[in-house]
């Protein structure tokens, strides 16, 4: 057995010639040409897998590969400076309802403005939103202005109070009246 001196490291028993790449002296190295091609297909519309394959990569996992060119700061940012990506990105935002637009929406079945269609046994008929539906309706936009939690905070507000007061009570039992207005007093005012 060769003693540790004499031992080969593995890209020299391969008969490779190790080497290393040294980062320039700003720090990070720049995108590569391949990096930068596989963004564009990116922002094209194709799979992460599909536009490393389409950039011209040989990776035996692409989807290893691409995945960690994604995490990889100089890569994203290069991503999102494309005119493409940014187009597909602002049309994503345009299919999705603000809350605004659905809060509308609602209110429109609420108040019976919209003409509703419902599917029955002859077809599909139009017609104004049934009770239900108002309801339902009422209920979510009720839920989206958080209206329902206001209920609960002040269900918990109450039980609080009268926890406290069955404490003190409670503790008039076994301290005296003096000490008992001391620690209530130190008990920060609670008004909500």
């Amino acid at each position: 057995m060769p003693d540790k001196q004499t031992r080969k490291k593995p890209a020299q028993k391969r008969g490779k010639k190790a080497r290393k790449l040294a980062a320039p002296k700003g720090g990070e190295r720049p995108v590569t040409e391949m990096q930068k091609r596989f963004c564009e297909h990116l922002a094209q519309g194709h799979s992460q897998t599909e536009a490393l394959r389409l950039a011209g990569s040989k990776a035996k996992a692409p989807e290893v590969t691409a995945s960690r060119w994604l995490r990889l700061a100089k890569v994203t940012a290069y991503l999102q400076s494309l005119p493409q990506h940014q187009q597909q990105e602002t049309e994503r935002q345009d299919r999705i309802a603000t809350a605004q637009e659905r809060q509308q929406i609602l209110t429109t079945i609420l108040r019976g403005q919209d003409q509703a269609n419902f599917v029955t046994g002859i077809g599909l008929i139009a017609g104004k939103p049934t009770h239900t539906d108002k309801l339902r309706a009422a209920d979510m936009l009720a839920k989206m202005n958080g209206e329902y939690t206001l209920n609960i905070n002040m269900k918990v507000t109450q039980y609080a109070k009268d926890w406290l007061e069955d404490l003190f009570t409670i503790l008039e039992e076994f301290v005296s009246p003096e000490t008992v207005d001391a620690i209530a007093a130190r008990i920060r005012t609670f008004n909500p």
